[in-house]
């Protein structure tokens, strides 16, 4: 009797039987919520660092654009601006003068009297244009990759290299005299023709009139202030000094015929060069209060 109890009395102070897997599963779940827990931690401050770093990266670069983008909006200012044009320069010769005028390239330029002459201070990377009005002689500076173009009334001259004379006071009449090298003439209808040298080209209302050979040099005389008389008329003389001068001067039409072979040298003023034709040409020379001037044969 005594060992039933005692048997009861250790039964009952012994601990419930436990459920293994039950505890096998709980503390599993602890394990899992934990490392949950821990990866979710990680992830947040991996994102933390990352969205940090983007921040500190976007700073600099912002930082690091700023002299960019004004040199970026200098550049573009820049090419919106407008082309300035170069800046010319006008020679006008008085009458009864002659002018030297060395180009930007060293082309060498005689203009005579009452002749107009524009050209740039400095000459374009690709071309060099010069425009006239009157009458030229130049000593084109050879320069291949440069070609140099006298624009006038009623045509254009491409060249290279070379010396040749133009004339062209008014675009109804203007002429061009080769002395070297080649010219390339254009007219205002679109006309092309090539000089080659001693042959004077003459064009009439922008129209190609004649083309024939000369003796380019003595064409130059007045360059050197001396007209060369080889038979030209009387009135085709009073034509170059009326010109030269810009005075009135009349020539009756009985003078037409007469031929005059010698020089004469250009003064000071038309009154005084006529004087020295009064007694090469067997002329009168008469002188009105208004300055105008009248030549009459003595006979």
């Amino acid at each position: 009797m005594s060992d039933l109890r005692l048997q009861m009395l250790i039964d009952q102070c012994m601990p419930m039987m436990s459920n293994l897997d039950t505890i096998k599963l709980k503390t599993y779940r602890k394990i899992t919520r934990h490392d949950r827990h821990q990866r979710l931690w990680r992830r947040a401050c991996s994102l933390i660092v990352v969205a940090a770093s983007v921040l500190l990266i976007v700073a600099a670069l912002q930082t690091r654009r700023s002299p960019a983008a004004d040199v970026e909006l200098s550049a573009q200012t820049a090419v919106s601006d407008p082309v300035v044009p170069p800046t010319m320069i006008t020679i006008s010769v008085p009458a009864g003068e002659r002018r030297t005028i060395v180009l930007p390239d060293g082309t060498r330029m005689v203009a005579n009297a009452r002749s107009t002459v524009t050209y740039p201070a400095t000459f374009a990377d690709s071309h060099r244009d010069v425009y006239v009005h009157g009458e030229v002689y130049l000593e084109v500076a050879h320069d291949v990759c440069h070609p140099f173009v006298l624009h006038a009334d009623g045509l254009s001259l491409r060249v290279l290299g070379t010396r040749f004379a133009f004339y062209g006071y008014s675009s109804d009449h203007t002429s061009v005299v080769l002395v070297e090298g080649s010219v390339e003439v254009t007219t205002a209808s679109r006309d092309k023709v090539t000089l080659h040298p001693d042959q004077q080209l003459t064009v009439e209302s922008g129209v190609i009139t004649h083309l024939r050979t000369v003796d380019a040099a003595a064409q130059l005389d007045w360059t050197s202030g001396v007209l060369q008389l080889k038979g030209e008329t009387i009135c085709d003389l009073v034509s170059r000094i009326r010109n030269y001068y810009d005075v009135p001067i009349d020539c009756q039409p009985g003078l037409s015929c007469r031929r005059l072979y010698g020089k004469l040298e250009l003064k000071s003023d038309a009154f005084r060069l006529l004087r020295c034709l009064q007694s090469l040409a067997d002329v009168r020379i008469d002188q009105s209060p208004d300055g105008r001037i009248s030549i009459c044969p003595t006979r």
